[in-house]
């Protein structure tokens, strides 16, 4: 029994002093976020912002121009900018400005979770990844 565990150690050192042959293993890739992934970043945590500024009925803010960058900035997908992504981001980009301009905070509840739903529906056509964490976004009334 002795002499097993001793052998086994033995080779179990040697392995692990044993250089992996390094010629063998594949670079790794970084890939950069294109733009669009970006901005859409960028756009969640605003959301992310307004959500708890409206929780704490303190919610005014501008309408953030950066926002119509969604329009041209460069896509993972170049094929992305159908007519149908254009019309979503249209509804989109209203629902924002429909939650600015409200001023009680019980319609910038609405508004805002009316502004996901907006969200959802273009992700539910073009990137499911993200919508389980847009959903967590939304205000329970």
């Amino acid at each position: 029994m002795r002499k097993t565990l001793l052998l086994l150690s033995i080779l179990f050192l040697f392995m692990a002093c044993n250089p992996a042959d390094t010629s063998k293993k594949e670079e790794s890739i970084m890939y950069e976020d294109a733009e669009l992934a970006l901005l859409m970043r960028s756009m969640y945590s605003q959301n992310e912002a307004w959500r708890q500024a409206i929780l704490e009925q303190k919610f005014e803010t501008n309408f953030p121009t950066d926002f119509y960058g969604i329009y041209t900035v460069e896509a993972t997908d170049s094929n992305v900018r159908t007519e149908q992504f254009v019309s979503l981001t249209d509804a989109y980009l209203a629902s924002v400005k429909d939650l600015i301009e409200s001023e009680k905070s019980k319609k910038q509840v609405k508004k805002f979770n009316l502004s996901i739903d907006q969200c959802i529906a273009c992700h539910n056509v073009f990137c499911q990844g993200p919508i389980d964490k847009i959903k967590k976004l939304y205000i329970v009334e």
